[in-house]
């Protein structure tokens, strides 16, 4: 294996010349070495991360470089290759080496991950090709999709509660009252301005009463 790509990308071939008998015998040899070469992959990953674990930090990029003269970006394929395998195997077969490195890349978004997989599972056809073309869509996509979302109206706030916002009024200003230490003052002036019915000059009568029953006691 001289390199990350353990087979070169492959596209169409055309069987329609071929004897019928010698056309399906040809396509069971492709889809045999398709299948080899994907679970290759998978499984020098596989190793990787195992020896990576074992030489821990700072030793293994210079393991995989003198073992395979291989870079730490053709390791890391293959690394991602095997993790993202992981509750694949059904569909790992369909799909070519090149197609396995673009869906375990980091920077795949997962959205375009699972859209693959179900089309695969599905018995569609998907070549690398066919997946990028998709991935490249979703950028496009991304900055309109982003320019929407900024231009959408804030959401708008709660409705006001008139009788919650009085109430903590009234609170607020029962505490300031209590820590200035000028019930009695503030009891005097509602009085003069007619308040003594309101649900606040109650509040602070009693309030006003409690040291003195207190006392009492």
């Amino acid at each position: 294996m001289p390199g990350a790509e353990i087979i070169a990308p492959c596209g169409a071939f055309d069987y329609g010349d071929l004897d019928e008998e010698v056309a399906g015998g040809v396509r069971e040899a492709a889809q045999r070495i398709r299948y080899n070469s994907s679970t290759a992959i998978v499984l020098v990953g596989q190793d990787l991360l195992t020896v990576k674990e074992l030489l821990g930090h700072g030793r293994f990029l210079p393991w995989v470089e003198t073992e395979f003269a291989w870079s730490d970006k053709q390791a890391q394929r293959f690394m991602n290759a095997a993790r993202w395998a992981e509750g694949r195997a059904d569909i790992l077969s369909n799909l070519k080496p090149t197609a396995i490195y673009l869906l375990s890349a980091p920077a795949t978004p997962p959205e375009i991950v699972e859209a693959v997989e179900a089309k695969v599972r599905a018995g569609e056809s998907m070549s690398p090709k066919a997946i990028q073309e998709m991935m490249d869509a979703a950028r496009e996509r991304a900055p309109t999709q982003r320019r929407r979302a900024e231009l959408q109206p804030p959401p708008k706030p709660a409705p006001l509660d008139p009788k919650a916002d009085a109430q903590a009024a009234q609170a607020a200003f029962m505490i300031f009252a209590v820590m200035k230490g000028s019930v009695p003052a503030l009891l005097r002036m509602m009085k003069a301005a007619g308040d003594e019915g309101s649900a606040l000059y109650r509040n602070l009568e009693a309030l006003a009463s409690t040291p003195a029953k207190k006392a009492a006691e």
